[in-house]
């Protein structure tokens, strides 16, 4: 007797849990100000299918995230030459994984992104779910549950990014985007990931690191 009332208050304090999880990953579209465009989406779109190059699970946010709650916004912050604003990011490295160096030597490269650098770092949101139809790509909107879940039932290799949203240049040519995730004590990383349209798709060009741990 007193074994069965013990796994019904177990399978009831899993149904809650699992239940709470539900309601905290998702959150609604109205969170956001705006939708993200179709260019934009497509750019996203892109840097998923980079991220999952990485090797682990990621996971994005259903909205972008406000520049001056990047990581790197507040450690630049902290440095007396970035200040009043941030720089933009004009040098990247292209090597293993990106562009036309697939799997050659890395190498330094600049682009001028400072015209197009201000739709990164301007204050909005956007909603980015609606980019990713069919699952293409999961998403979690809680806090802590994602890595308590994915430690009891998942593959215990996830990563949660947080982006900004996407710099586009005038003509077209080049896209900018950060993006950051901390996957506990003494890990994660923030980087610029330059994207350039070739052939009606956007192709990653290279990246610009900007912290890790």
């Amino acid at each position: 007797m007193r074994y069965g009332r013990f796994l019904f208050y177990l399978a009831l304090f899993a149904v809650l849990v699992v239940g709470l999880e539900r309601v905290t990953s998702v959150q609604p579209a109205f969170l956001w100000r705006e939708r993200a465009a179709s260019e934009t989406c497509s750019v996203f779109r892109s840097l998923h299918q980079h991220l999952l190059s990485y090797g682990s699970k990621p996971f994005f946010r259903s909205g972008t995230v406000l520049w001056k709650n990047t990581a790197a916004a507040n450690f630049g912050a902290m440095r007396r030459e970035a200040r009043p604003e941030y720089p933009a990011p004009n040098t990247f490295e292209r090597g293993r994984g990106t562009g036309d160096a697939v799997g050659g030597e890395k190498e330094e490269f600049t682009v001028d992104t400072a015209g197009y650098f201000g739709q990164v770092t301007a204050e909005r949101t956007l909603f980015i779910r609606h980019c990713f139809e069919g699952g293409q790509a999961s998403f979690f909107d809680g806090i802590g549950w994602l890595e308590i879940r994915e430690a009891l039932f998942g593959s215990h290799d996830v990563r949660l990014w947080e982006v900004t949203p996407v710099g586009i240049s005038q003509d077209g040519r080049y896209a900018v985007v950060y993006a950051e995730n901390f996957c506990g004590f003494l890990c994660g990383i923030g980087m610029f990931y330059l994207f350039e349209q070739r052939d009606g798709v956007w192709v990653l060009a290279g990246t610009s690191l900007r912290w890790t741990s």
